[in-house]
């Protein structure tokens, strides 16, 4: 309960609410993230500076990125606000009680936050839902997609799902093994060096990377770092330790002109959605079965009968090549 100021026009800024919630005043019903004038129920302009950025990081006990019924709130997430246009940190926070947090005050710019795990806990898969109860970090970097905030818009549904890893957390490769045909690595980055354009295949360039470490479940995760659109490569596992044409990836990953698609043990096998900077393909490995994925959702599945060695391969042709590779085990 509040009581109006004798004069002027109070405008109201709805900043937070939980999902499907709204404000009603007398009669009306006013949708959140919205500005009203309260003593005429009208719109009104919100003031530049009054955005805000919020919303929560929670246990996914499931691991599966979509915050279910009974999943609660994760307390002491870093969570840092980032300029998109020059990579600035802005502001930093870490996630209450209630693993809640927000960003108030903002003016009208390009944002993104970073999530830092707790330790102990690793990032679950990315935008494994539509709507606001999917997690928004890429699963190696914490880092969201960017976004474009409007004067006095509150933007929810920016959330964090945190599972613990319980010594399974994500290993990253680093220990490529004879890297060659222009493709560099630094740290755990592929990037392929030249410009080889065209189909043929001495214009190929491979490379034999490490063994993928051993078990009978894990995934091993690619975050797209260049434009996709401007480049073709394909990635993926080989069950022979080298190889020489991207054809030999028996279960491949391929980008072309920034559309992914399947290419499994020599036939396509699907065409998958458009990809982004920012994007994490994977190939999952379990007892019998492979999964191909992107941004966690399953876009195909295969069965093997036999044990297999795995082998991490990669195949640049053309334009700017850059994937960040790490493993995942599974329990």
């Amino acid at each position: 309960n509040f009581s109006l100021p004798a004069d002027g026009d109070p405008c109201l800024v709805l900043r937070e609410a939980p999902a499907g919630a709204a404000l009603h005043i007398g009669a009306s019903r006013v949708l959140p993230a919205a500005a009203v004038n309260l003593r005429t129920l009208a719109p009104c302009a919100s003031p530049a500076g009054s955005g805000s950025i919020g919303d929560i990081a929670w246990s996914d006990a499931d691991r599966d990125g979509i915050q279910d019924a009974g999943e609660a709130g994760l307390a002491g997430a870093a969570v840092s606000l980032v300029d998109c246009t020059d990579g600035r940190q802005l502001a930093s926070a870490a996630t209450g009680a209630d693993g809640r947090y927000v960003f108030a005050g903002l003016p009208p710019g390009r944002y993104r936050l970073r999530f830092t795990a707790p330790d102990g806990f690793a990032f679950s898969p990315r935008r494994a839902a539509d709507g606001g109860r999917d997690s928004d970090p890429a699963p190696s970097t914490g880092l969201t997609p960017c976004f474009d905030q409007a004067a006095g818009q509150h933007r929810g549904g920016v959330d964090a799902g945190l599972h613990a890893s319980a010594g399974n957390e994500a290993v990253a490769v680093t220990a490529w093994n004879r890297p060659n045909g222009g493709v560099s690595v630094t740290g755990n980055v592929l990037r392929y060096s030249g410009s080889p354009t065209g189909w043929l295949r001495n214009t190929i360039s491979s490379a034999r990377l490490s063994e993928v470490a051993s078990g009978d479940a894990f995934e091993v995760r690619w975050l797209v770092r260049d434009d996709p659109a401007s480049a073709t490569w394909t990635t993926g596992l080989g069950n022979q330790a080298a190889f020489t044409d991207w054809r030999d990836i028996e279960h491949g990953l391929r980008n072309s002109g920034g559309f992914l698609k399947v290419y499994e043990n020599g036939t396509w096998q699907t065409s998958g959605p458009a990809l982004a900077v920012g994007d994490v393909i994977a190939v999952r490995v379990l007892p019998g079965a492979i999964e191909y994925r992107h941004d966690g959702q399953v876009v195909h599945t295969s069965v093997y009968p036999e044990r297999r060695e795995f082998y991490v391969n990669a195949s640049f042709l053309s334009g700017p090549n850059a994937l960040e590779v790490s493993v995942q085990p599974l329990p």
